[in-house]
């Protein structure tokens, strides 16, 4: 009946409400529980502010010499000065501060050399330890600092021209090419092979390499003293040797 269905109504309202009002207790007592241990903090610290002080300061004082004892712990002498691995070689002054006890040793090639200064490959330029360049035998760095020994290297040129392009060209205008692009290793020889000339002149180049390489193209890098072997033309009549 209508009556029925009106009172069911009542009593599912007034449970819901009765359930809100249980939740909203529930939530005020929380929030009155946080509120009265938050005050209690409170109190606690401005009651006793200089001894959490005082405690924070002892941690903070025994951290900080803790780390330094073991800062310490991990200094060792260099054993060389900075102006002693100057022009030596590079993977002997490794070995020594390797050796030392150093154990994050890098090594960097400048490629800065010229042909004629090619001598000067491997020699040692600058060490660095943790960014300083300049330390006697008995300063003391911890073992694991970074040292970065830069050495001189041969430089890297591009090739001037492709194995190609350059057979069938006058060897000297190839050799002057090279030469001009910085190599300086440049190995002439000549193949007796011309009876008339008519398909190759005398002179032209026959083949080439770069250290042995015969397929290189334009711009393809190499040493400075890498071997480049010119092979030219030239007649039968003309060997010395005949």
């Amino acid at each position: 009946t209508d009556a029925e269905e009106d009172y069911d109504d009542s009593y599912e309202r007034e449970s819901q409400r009765q359930e809100e009002l249980k939740r909203y207790a529930a939530e005020q007592q929380r929030q009155e529980k946080a509120r009265i241990k938050k005050e209690k903090k409170k109190a606690f610290r401005k009651k006793h502010w200089k001894g959490i002080l005082i405690a924070v300061l002892v941690v903070g004082v025994a951290l900080f010499g803790a780390y330094k004892y073991w800062e310490y712990s991990k200094l060792i002498p260099v054993g060389t000065s900075s102006n002693s691995l100057i022009d030596k070689d590079y993977e002997s002054v490794a070995g020594v501060l390797k050796d030392s006890g150093f154990t994050n040793v890098h090594t960097t090639a400048l490629y800065d050399l010229d042909y004629k200064s090619k001598d000067d490959n491997g020699l040692v330029a600058q060490v660095t330890i943790s960014g300083s360049n300049s330390f006697d035998s008995e300063d003391k760095y911890p073992y694991d600092s970074r040292i970065v020994i830069e050495y001189h290297s041969v430089a890297r040129e591009t090739a001037p021209m492709s194995a190609k392009e350059a057979k069938g060209e006058q060897y000297q205008e190839i050799v002057e090419a090279f030469e001009n692009a910085g190599f300086g290793n440049i190995v002439v020889s000549v193949d007796y092979d011309l009876i008339t000339g008519w398909i190759n002149g005398a002179g032209e180049v026959e083949s080439i390499s770069i250290n042995g390489e015969t397929a290189f193209e334009q711009g393809n890098m190499f040493a400075v003293d890498a071997k480049i072997e010119i092979v030219y033309h030239d007649f039968k009549k003309n060997n010395p040797n005949k």
